[in-house]
Parts: C-alpha cells; structure tokens; sequence
C-alpha cells in the first residue's frame, strides 16, 4: 500500500507534462515494488470559509463514501455542520478524476488550517487506478494502473 503525499506543481504546468511525468513515475514505483493499493488526500481551498468544501462533503458522503472497515476519522474536522453546505459545487479535476476511477472517501474532510484547506482522504479502486485523462497513457504502469476509467 501506499500513502500519496501532497505535490506541488507551479499553476502554468499543471496540465500536460508535468502531470504526466507525476503519473508516470508513481506508475514506475507501483510496478517496480509490486504495490497494488494507493490511499492519498484530496484537498480543497477554504478561500470561501469552507462553504464549498463543506458542501463537497455534504454531495460525496451520499454516493462515494467508503465501506466502514475502511473509514477514517480525522484528528482535526471540518466543522461541517457549523458551515453553509447546500451549494451546489463540482469537485476539482484530481477529485473528479479519482471519482471517476472509482476512489471512495474515506470520511469526513480534515481542517488544515496552515494551509487553509480542507482534506479528504480518498481511495482508488483495489490494483489502483489512473485519472481518465492519464489512463493507458503511462508507458511503465501495470494492468492495474493502465484500465480504463469510466
């Protein structure tokens, strides 16, 4: 198993290359050390006060949360219920890619409050999974990492 941390990549790069090359290297990792499960953390900006991400939370908990068994608490929550959470809002490009490849949640968002975000941590499908964008793209991914999102 592994956990993925967070990445940093300059706005004028996010797309394309870079991105790729992220990919790719993971992909190398996974096949070089025989990994089939990656767990990692979505984050989502609070310029707003949290009211997107409360409302995020509040649409994933009823079609993406994760079996019981996998579920997480975090040591810090959002204060969800303290926060405007019906708006309705589309998640961030990596969540609606993980979603697509079918990650589940795996609980209730933390509250980073160094970085002024709130995260969730999330789980790709078992073998692991690729944004659709990337799938089947990576030279160096095993099966696992190279299906087809839907």
């Amino acid at each position: 198993m592994v956990e993925l941390g967070r990445s940093c990549v300059h706005p004028d790069w996010r797309s394309g290359g870079a991105i790729l090359a992220l990919w790719d290297a993971l992909a190398e990792f996974f096949h070089r050390d025989q990994l089939d499960t990656m767990i990692g953390c979505a984050s989502v900006n609070m310029r707003d006060g949290g009211r997107f991400a409360a409302s995020l939370w509040t649409q994933l908990r009823r079609t993406h949360v994760a079996p019981i068994h996998w579920q997480v608490t975090p040591r810090l929550a959002l204060p969800v219920d303290e926060l405007q959470c019906d708006l309705r809002v589309e998640a961030p490009a990596l969540i609606k890619g993980y979603l697509r490849c079918g990650a589940k949640v795996l609980g209730a968002p933390a509250w980073d409050q160094h970085r002024r975000s709130a995260d969730a941590a999330a789980h790709p499908r078992p073998a692991g999974a690729l944004p659709p964008a990337l799938s089947g793209r990576v030279r160096s991914a095993p099966t696992g990492l190279r299906r087809t999102c839907r």
